[in-house]
C-alpha cells in the first residue's frame, strides 16, 4: 500500500513541532530530545478512583509501560508488552483486504502482562492513605455508552503516602515521567527492622555487587537502585550508608549504618525497569492541523495503556486500539490536552481539522458498537467491519460537542492520505472517505446511487451541531475509488481529491 506523504511515529510520548511560520514539521533529534526530557520531567499523576475502576484500587499511576495500582493492603505493579504472536495469524489488515483497516498494513501483536504485588509484611492493615499536592488537571472517564461507568473531574496528585504503615514509619510514592520512587520516612524512635516487603509474582530476589536490588521476572530483570539514605541534622543533611537485605526468599528490607535513632531518617530507593520491559504499545499519528496561534492538533491510533493524557475527555484506553487526540502548545514542549477516544473495538483517527474557536474535528473509523456518541446524527453502529465516526471536541479537549456514527450496512471509513475532514467558518464539517455500503446515508446527493466495485467515495457535510446532514453523496465510477483529501473555500464549496481525480464538486454548498 502506498504510504502517505508524511508519517509521524509516536513512542510512549509524542514529539510534534511547529516552525516560526506555524507550519508543522518533524523536529531535529536535539529538539526531540528536549521535548522528551520536558515531558518526562513532569510529575507523575496519581489518579483517584471515583468509581471508574475496581473498588479495591484507591489510586493509579502510569510510568512508561508500567501501571501502579495502590490498594489498602498492597501495591500492584502491572507491566505490559507485545508478544511475538500475531493477531489474526498475521493476515493483512489494510484497507485493500476485508476486515479492520490498518493505515500501513503493519502486523499487530497480542499483548501480555506481568503482575507483581508488593505486600508489606506485618504492616498496619488500616494505614491512612493520603494523596498530596493536587495537580492542575483532572481526568474524565467515559467508558462506552454506559453512564454508570463514567466519572468526571477526577483529581490527580503528585504523591501518595501510607501513613503509619509501620509504627512511626510512613511510606510515600512519588516520581516523574520516567521513574517511580518510594520513600520510607522513619520518625524518631521507630525501628527500621519492621520494614519487610514481599514481592509476589517474581522468580528471585538478589542484591547485585553494586548494591542494587535485582528482581528476576518472567519478563526479565527489574532493578531498584541502591537506596539513598539521609538524615536532617543541626549541621544540615547527612548521607548515611544503607543497603538491601534479604531475610528470606522473595522478601527484602533495609539496614542503615550509624544513624541517629532520635532524628528522622529517609530511605529513598528508585524502582527502574529495563528497556526490555518499557516498550509500551504501538502508536501512530495520521493527521495534524494547526490553529492561528501555532498550536498543533494531532490524531491517530494508540495501542498503549500508558499513552500520555492531560485534561482528557477520556483518560483510559477502551479497546485494543483507540483514537488519540492531542493538542500541543505553540512551542511544542507541553501538552494542552491529550485524550483517548473509543469503545471496546478498534478505533483509528485519520483526519483532524480545527476551527477559529479552537474546536478540533476528528474523523476515522470505528469497529466499536459502544463508541461514545454525543448529540449524534446516528447513535447506532450500522454493520460491516467498521463505520465512519465524526467527533467535535471542545476547545479545552475535555468534552465532546458531538460524536456520531456515519455509515451503512457495509464497510465505511473516514480514511484519507491527506486531510479527510475540513471545517468552514460556520462550523460545518466536511468529511471524505470510502464506503462499501449500497445504503450509505444520502441527503441532497450529487449521486445517490452506489456505482460499483468494492468501494465508492463518499462526501458528507454535517450541520454545525453535528446532529443532521446538509448533504451526503456518492462519488465514483464502476471501479474502486477512495477519498484522499478534502478542502472547503469561503463560499462553502468542497474540493475533493480521490484516488484517480481532483476537482471541485459543483453545487455542494
Amino acid at each position: 500500500m502506498k504510504r502517505p506523504p508524511f508519517l509521524f511515529v509516536l513512542l510512549l510520548v509524542l514529539a510534534f513541532f511547529t516552525t516560526a511560520n506555524s507550519q508543522p514539521t518533524l523536529s531535529s533529534e536535539s529538539q526531540k530530545a528536549m521535548v522528551l526530557t520536558n515531558l518526562s520531567a513532569m510529575p507523575l499523576a496519581f489518579t483517584e478512583n471515583r468509581g471508574q475502576w475496581d473498588e479495591k484500587a484507591l489510586f493509579k499511576a502510569v510510568v512508561g509501560a508500567a501501571t501502579f495500582w495502590f490498594c489498602q493492603d498492597e501495591v500492584a505493579y502491572v507491566f505490559a508488552r507485545d508478544t511475538n504472536e500475531l493477531i489474526n495469524n498475521g493476515e493483512p489488515q489494510g484497507p485493500e483486504m476485508p476486515g479492520i483497516p490498518d493505515k500501513f498494513d503493519r502486523p499487530r501483536y497480542k499483548k501480555e502482562s506481568l503482575v507483581i504485588k508488593a505486600q508489606f509484611i506485618g504492616a498496619n492493615p488500616e494505614a491512612e492513605i493520603v494523596a498530596e499536592n493536587r495537580l492542575s488537571h483532572n481526568n474524565n472517564y467515559f467508558l462506552g455508552n454506559n453512564p454508570s461507568r463514567w466519572a468526571t473531574d477526577v483529581p490527580n496528585y503528585s504523591a501518595v503516602t501510607y501513613r503509619d504503615i509501620y509504627p512511626g514509619i510512613d511510606l510515600k510514592y512519588h516520581g516523574n515521567g520516567h521513574g517511580m520512587k518510594y520513600d520510607f520516612i522513619v520518625n524518631p524512635g521507630a525501628d527500621i527492622s519492621q520494614i519487610r516487603i514481599r514481592y509476589d509474582g517474581v522468580e528471585e530476589l538478589s542484591v547485585t555487587a553494586n548494591g542494587d536490588l535485582e528482581v528476576q521476572t518472567s519478563f526479565g530483570p527489574i532493578h531498584e537502585n541502591i537506596p539513598s539514605v539521609y538524615q536532617e541534622t543541626a549541621g544540615g543533611m547527612r548521607e548515611m550508608r544503607g543497603r538491601y537485605i534479604i531475610p528470606e526468599p522473595g522478601m527484602f528490607g533495609f539496614e542503615v549504618e550509624g544513624y541517629n535513632p532520635s532524628l528522622p531518617l529517609v530511605i529513598d530507593p528508585e524502582l527502574l525497569y529495563s528497556t526490555y520491559l518499557g516498550g509500551g504499545g504501538n502508536d501512530q499519528g495520521y493527521g495534524i492541523a494547526v490553529d492561528g496561534s501555532g498550536c498543533a492538533y494531532v490524531t491517530g491510533e494508540t495501542g498503549s495503556t500508558d499513552f500520555p493524557t492531560v485534561n482528557p475527555y477520556d483518560g483510559i484506553q477502551n479497546g485494543s486500539y483507540d483514537v488519540f487526540v492531542t493538542k500541543f502548545s505553540a512551542a511544542g514542549n507541553s501538552l494542552l490536552y491529550s485524550t483517548y477516544l473509543g469503545g471496546g473495538g478498534d478505533d483509528q483517527g485519520y483526519g483532524i481539522a480545527v476551527d477559529g474557536s479552537g474546536c478540533a474535528y476528528v474523523t476515522g473509523y470505528t469497529s466499536s458498537t459502544d463508541f461514545p456518541t454525543v448529540n449524534p446524527y446516528d447513535g447506532s453502529y450500522n454493520g460491516g467491519s467498521y463505520d465512519v465516526f465524526v467527533a467535535e471536541f471542545s476547545p479545552a479537549g475535555n468534552s465532546l460537542l458531538y460524536s456520531t456514527y456515519l455509515g451503512g450496512s457495509g464497510d465505511d471509513c473516514g480514511y484519507a492520505d491527506s486531510p479527510g475532514i475540513a471545517v468552514d467558518y460556520s462550523g460545518c464539517a466536511y468529511v471524505i472517505g470510502y464506503t462499501g455500503s449500497t445504503n450509505f446515508p444520502m441527503v441532497s446527493p450529487y449521486d445517490g446511487s452506489y456505482n460499483g466495485g468494492v468501494e465508492d467515495v463518499f462526501v458528507t457535510k454535517f450541520s454545525p451541531a453535528g446532529s443532521s446532514l446538509i448533504y451526503s453523496t456518492y462519488l465514483g465510477g464502476s471501479s474502486n475509488e477512495r477519498g484522499v483529501g478534502i478542502g472547503v473555500d469561503d463560499s462553502g464549496c468542497a474540493y475533493c481529491l480521490t484516488s484517480d481525480e481532483i476537482g471541485q464538486i459543483e453545487g455542494l454548498n
